[in-house]
């Protein structure tokens, strides 16, 4: 059992102290950083932007799927088979 808890701390000590260190490596770096709030700014903007590309692609994916089913259903007398003379059974 005394193995097993200097096991632990021999372990998880080193690994707290590099986790703090890290954390505050980001701190002095995100101090250090005069035009964060600008590139904040971006981000947004970057996310709405990527959010109304996703909405338009959802809406030409529903337009397709539309599409297709509505082909799929009378393939025979679509429109443009009926104005350009295609195929018929």
């Amino acid at each position: 059992m005394v193995i097993g808890g200097i096991a632990t701390i021999l372990v998880l000590v080193p690994l707290a102290l590099a986790v703090a260190w890290r954390a505050g490596r980001h701190r002095a770096l995100a101090a250090r950083r005069p035009g964060w709030a600008d590139e904040e700014a971006r981000f947004a903007r970057m996310e709405e932007a990527i959010a109304s590309i996703a909405l338009d692609v959802d809406r030409l994916s529903e337009s397709h799927r539309f599409l297709t089913n509505a082909l799929v259903a009378d393939p025979v007398h679509t429109p443009a088979r009926d104005k350009f003379g295609g195929r018929s059974k």
